[in-house]
């Protein structure tokens, strides 16, 4: 079980928080180390017109989460722990430090975050270590991707869009003998769908949706960011778009290949069809899946139900999971 990050109030007074090092910075906020609480951090906002109620939002969810969930959650995301407010208005929130396998050494010995574009482009000498000399096996990149398909496909289930996706927000770990995992930082751009998001979101360029609608990131557009992702890794390309060719890496398991490749020319269709998370998750996991028949009469939708608590419609339809005999999942590659 993963220790609780934070066992304080939801809301902080900043000036009761001992900041040390600044950690990073980006466009929307920098991020300090909170000294008398080790392995916590505090993402302070440069910018205002950060919502409390949509950073609330986010700061209850894992309290409403199973316990095998919310380890999850804590394990692979910077997640909004407790909003930190100053002299009364919001000015960031507290979240867990990046834990240390997700950093590497480059030629030089600086210490750099082992992100996504380690996966997507060809390896360089001056990466270091933070890439092996013979590079990512396909082993390695498959869990990677199933392991991000994986938090995708719960957030989804929890009506949580991620928004941005880059190869600069997810981080992976698993080339020095340890489990491959993955974790996301920026979790304050995530948001509720039908909700606002704390601040107006990034979308990263060359991981946009061209389809994105007017009112901004969803379920959909995650669903098209989600395939960018698995194309990309498994090709080691850093600009393929669905409908391109898919010339997966040697090494990706030839059942688990075709219903990708499947699945990668189906994210080129239009808005609202392009395949879910668990769809992605089901051929990564290198399983069989039998569709269920057409459901039979719609029961018609309760009318004091808030509209954003439906499930998606766009979703496909279930699958049963079956397991050939002397088949399962990929294993895991064994070897911040």
């Amino acid at each position: 079980m993963t220790t609780q990050p934070w066992s304080g109030p939801t809301d902080v007074d900043e000036a009761t928080l001992r900041l040390g090092d600044e950690l990073g910075s980006g466009g929307q906020g920098r991020v300090l180390r909170v000294t008398d609480h080790p392995g916590l951090a505090f993402k302070q906002y440069k910018v205002g017109g950060a919502d409390p109620a949509a950073l609330k939002l986010l700061v209850d969810i894992p309290a409403q989460l199973q316990p095998a969930e919310r380890d999850s959650l804590y394990a692979q995301t910077s997640w909004p722990l407790a909003r930190v407010f100053n002299k009364g208005q919001l000015s960031g929130f507290l979240m867990q430090e990046i834990p240390g396998r997700f950093f590497g050494a480059n030629s030089a010995g600086s210490k750099k975050l082992r992100e996504l574009q380690y996966l997507v482009y060809p390896r360089k000498p001056l990466w270091g270590d933070i890439v092996p000399d013979a590079g990512v096996p396909a082993a390695t990149r498959v869990e990677v991707a199933r392991e991000f398909t994986k938090l995708i496909n719960t957030l989804h289930g929890r009506g949580l869009v991620l928004g941005d996706v880059s190869m600069s927000n997810v981080l992976w770990t698993g080339t020095d003998g340890g489990a491959v995992t993955i974790f996301v930082i920026d979790c304050d751009g995530i948001r509720k769908l039908g909700s606002r998001p704390v601040l107006p979101q990034a979308d990263t360029l060359d991981w946009n949706d061209p389809h994105q609608p007017p009112s901004g990131p969803d379920l959909d557009t995650d669903r098209y960011k989600l395939a960018l992702l698995v194309g990309r890794v498994l090709t080691m390309s850093p600009y393929i778009r669905p409908g391109d060719q898919l010339s997966l890496l040697s090494g990706v398991p030839d059942q688990a290949a075709t219903r990708l490749s499947a699945h990668w020319q189906q994210a080129a269709g239009k808005y609202g069809t392009r395949p879910a998370a668990s769809q992605w998750l089901m051929a990564l996991s290198n399983r069989n899946d039998i569709a269920l028949q057409p459901w039979g009469k719609v029961r018609p939708r309760d009318p004091g139900l808030p509209r954003q608590e439906l499930e998606d419609p766009t979703a496909s339809r279930p699958v049963i999971k079956v397991t050939p005999h002397g088949t399962g999942p990929l294993p895991r590659q064994t070897g911040t």
